[in-house]
């Protein structure tokens, strides 16, 4: 009789349709159907709050810095278009980073054995080394070496509009592929 009530309860609580069951297998299914139902709906929204509550801390940290940033220029007497410059390399790097995900953001990386982790570099950057027929050629014939320079040589860098990769007259001691 209590599990009856029980159940009912926990229909009319919940809006759900109200089934007679017959007997008291029946009775004791229904309940903890409706009680798993109810499990697994509070799961998924706990999920989706803690996911809102985690983006929102993010979007702070970000709309902290980008304050911390104007204050900074502000006091140091930045130049305005330097200042519109560089907010505006950090916005698309804001924008970019939210998309993509890096190396550095994966910690178990570095786990990897030493051979794993040139042969992961090599699928991440090996497209642009085919591009320059060297390369081409040293991805055919021994892949593993430039398995091996991927892990040691290849690295990213990015640029913001108009800064220079490269001077003239600089003494070259890196290779740069755009």
């Amino acid at each position: 009789q209590y599990l009856v009530s029980f159940r009912f309860m926990l229909c009319t609580f919940l809006f759900e349709a109200v089934v007679d069951p017959m007997n008291a297998l029946e009775n004791l299914y229904l309940t903890s159907l409706v009680l798993f139902g109810v499990a697994v709906v509070s799961y998924i929204l706990s999920r989706i709050t803690s996911l809102m509550v985690e983006l929102d801390a993010m979007n702070a940290d970000v709309s902290r810095d980008f304050w911390k940033l104007r204050r900074f220029c502000a006091q140091r007497n930045v130049a305005p278009e330097l200042k519109r410059r560089v907010v505006r390399y950090l916005e698309s790097v804001c924008e970019e980073r939210r998309n993509r995900v890096d190396e550095g953001d994966i910690r178990m990386l570095s786990w990897l054995t030493k051979d794993l982790a040139d042969q992961l570099r090599f699928a991440a950057h090996g497209e642009h080394f085919k591009v320059h027929p060297l390369f081409d050629n040293i991805t055919r014939r021994f892949q593993v070496t430039l398995h091996r320079i991927c892990g040691t040589a290849c690295d990213e860098m990015s640029l913001a509009i108009e800064d220079p990769l490269f001077f003239t007259g600089e003494v070259a001691s890196k290779m740069f592929m755009v």
